[in-house]
C-alpha cells in the first residue's frame, strides 16, 4: 500500500510536468502570450490553453488561474546623467554669396585738411601788348577842403584836365580820421580821366563837429 502511494505521487508530478511542456510547445506554435489554467489544492496546474478560459472548465476544489509571458509595464526609471560633450564636428561648406545689399547713406562731411604745400611756379605768360605812350604831367588837386557833417555821407569826384589823359592812381587827406572814414576810391566805369571817392562821416563819442577831406589824382598825359 505504500509502494502504491509512492507511485501515484510520482505519477502525479509526471503528469504536471507533461502538461506544462505541452503548455509550453502549444504556446510557441500558437503564438500566444496569455494562458489559462487549473490549479489543484495540491500544486498541480491542469487544463492549461492559451487565452482567457482553461481548457476545461474548473472543477470542485479547482481555482482558475491565468498568467502571459510578459509582465506589467515597471515604473519609469530615473532619467540618465547627461553625457559627455561630443567632439567638434567639421566646419561646414561656405554659402553662397548673398545678393548686393542697398547703397547707405551720405556721410558726414569731414573736416577740413591741412593746407596743402605751395605748388611750383607756373609757366611765363605771353608777352602783352605794349601799353601808352605819354607823359606824366603832376599831381592835380581836385575840390579841396570838402566838408561832410555828422551823419552826413558824400561822393565826390576828381578829373584830369584833359579828356585825353588816364588817370592811374588817386588819394585822399582828411582833416580829422577820428570822424570820417573812406568808403571808396574808385575809376569811373567808361571814363579813364576820373575817380570817384566816397566818404561818411562817423559820430565817435557824441562829437558834432563837421570835417573836411581832399582828394588827389595822377594823371597821365596821352596826348601824341
Amino acid at each position: 500500500m505504500r509502494i502504491n502511494n509512492k507511485l501515484r505521487g510520482l505519477a502525479v508530478l509526471l503528469l504536471s510536468i507533461g502538461l506544462v511542456a505541452a503548455t509550453a510547445v502549444v504556446a510557441t506554435a500558437n503564438g500566444g502570450d496569455q494562458y489559462t489554467g487549473c490549479l489543484t489544492r495540491f500544486g498541480v496546474l491542469r487544463k492549461v490553453d492559451i487565452g482567457t478560459e482553461p481548457l476545461n472548465p474548473c472543477i470542485g476544489a479547482q481555482e482558475q488561474v491565468t498568467w502571459n509571458q510578459q509582465g506589467e509595464q515597471g515604473p519609469a526609471g530615473p532619467a540618465g546623467a547627461d553625457g559627455a560633450v561630443g567632439p567638434q564636428g567639421p566646419a561646414g561648406a561656405d554659402g553662397a554669396v548673398g545678393p548686393q545689399g542697398p547703397a547707405g547713406a551720405d556721410g558726414a562731411v569731414g573736416p577740413q585738411g591741412p593746407a596743402g604745400a605751395d605748388g611750383a611756379d607756373g609757366a611765363v605768360g605771353p608777352q602783352g601788348p605794349a601799353g601808352l605812350s605819354g607823359v606824366v604831367t603832376a599831381y592835380r588837386v581836385a575840390n579841396p577842403a570838402t566838408t561832410i557833417n555828422p551823419g552826413e555821407s558824400k561822393v565826390q569826384l576828381i578829373a584830369c584836365s584833359s579828356t585825353d589823359d588816364i588817370m592811374t592812381a588817386a588819394g585822399f587827406t582828411i582833416s580829422n580820421e577820428l570822424y570820417a572814414v573812406n568808403q571808396g576810391l574808385i575809376p569811373r566805369v567808361g571814363q579813364l580821366d576820373k575817380w570817384d571817392g566816397q566818404f561818411a562821416h562817423v559820430n565817435f563819442g557824441g562829437n558834432n563837429f563837421p570835417t573836411t577831406f581832399t582828394l588827389y589824382g595822377i594823371c597821365l598825359d596821352v596826348t601824341p
